[in-house]
């Protein structure tokens, strides 16, 4: 009996050994397990508070390229405002898309008036975009000081400079045209008045008869007026921009010299002289020359400045010939 008791008791104990050392195993196992998902959720509350902190940077960053794309908008929004010249978008029929405000102060209508519109129908002559349009395809999609005529709201009629360019999609294909335009209305009535101006002033000093010769500031030739050519010998288009004492030779009769160069004697003392003696015009190719009277004076711009010489002279040989027959 005791023996088997004491076998039972040997048993049972080897049955809580085991068990034990199973338990053992097993809460190690946990343990493990517990420190593994520990780890495991340290890892991740780390990335996540690294992907929180990533993505405020990006919301920062968002924001503030949002405020800069504002500030951008309002900037080119105010240049839009403030511009004078009028910048258009058509599709390839002329169809306006889009507008700046300024084209209320162009043509009289407002932006939103003018979208959906053909541009031809602002222009004097609808012919005139389809030159622009052969004119782009001429020069690679591009080009620069296009000059027509549109026609203001009020029926006016006013001359514009267009600069203008094809826009393209991602396959390389025209979808429209993008370009400036400038009013030069006034810059053409002054280009005008100008030209007349000029025309009346070459009639005059072609039609006078004294000879003018105009030159710069380094006393090359500008402009000789027919007399000018005639009696000097030259031409103007061979003239123009050698130095005046080259074209215009004077012999003192007088002291048997050349007198002082007298526009480089105008730029250096910045007033008006008149040279003095019995002074002798050499003609190019004759050999009689013409007894002259000369005066220069400076030309002046509009701030007050030198910027040239214009010489004047008179021809006095049949004068001077009475002279000497009258002292004679």
């Amino acid at each position: 009996i005791f023996l088997y008791v004491m076998l039972g008791a040997s048993i049972a104990a080897r049955k809580v050994q085991i068990n034990t050392i199973g338990l053992g195993m097993h809460n190690t196992e946990l343990i493990t397990n517990l420190i593994s998902t520990r780890e495991t959720a340290e890892n991740a509350q780390k990335y996540a508070e690294r992907m929180n902190l990533q993505l405020q940077e990006q919301i920062k960053e968002r924001q503030l390229a949002e405020e800069r794309i504002r500030a951008s908008e309002q900037r080119m929004s105010a240049i839009f405002e403030s511009m004078q010249d009028t910048i258009y978008q058509t599709d390839l029929d002329g169809n306006i898309q889009w507008a700046t405000p300024s084209i209320k102060q162009l043509l009289g209508f407002d932006a939103h008036e003018a979208v959906n519109r053909n541009i031809k129908e602002f222009y004097l002559n609808a012919s005139d975009h389809a030159e622009l349009k052969h004119a782009l395809n001429v020069n690679s999609g591009r080009l620069q000081h296009f000059e027509t005529r549109l026609v203001h709201k009020d029926g006016s009629q006013i001359w514009v400079s267009e600069n203008s360019h094809y826009r393209y999609d991602t396959d390389a294909n025209p979808t429209g045209i993008e370009g400036t335009i400038r009013d030069i209305t006034a810059l053409k009535h002054a280009k005008e008045a100008l030209y007349q101006e000029k025309e009346r002033a070459q009639v005059t000093l072609g039609s006078i008869g004294d000879g003018v010769i105009t030159t710069d500031m380094n006393g090359n030739i500008e402009y000789m007026n027919t007399v000018a050519e005639y009696s000097t010998g030259w031409k103007l288009v061979d003239a123009s921009g050698k130095p005046m004492q080259k074209v215009f030779r004077l012999y003192d009769e007088k002291f048997q010299q050349e007198p002082p160069n007298p526009a480089n004697q105008c730029l250096q003392q910045g007033k008006s002289i008149t040279l003095t003696g019995h002074l002798l015009l050499i003609h190019r190719y004759r050999d009689q020359p013409t007894s002259v009277e000369v005066n220069a004076s400076p030309i002046l711009d509009s701030h007050s400045d030198i910027s040239g010489v214009v010489l004047v002279f008179h021809d006095v040989t049949e004068l001077r010939g009475l002279a000497k027959k009258m002292s004679y």
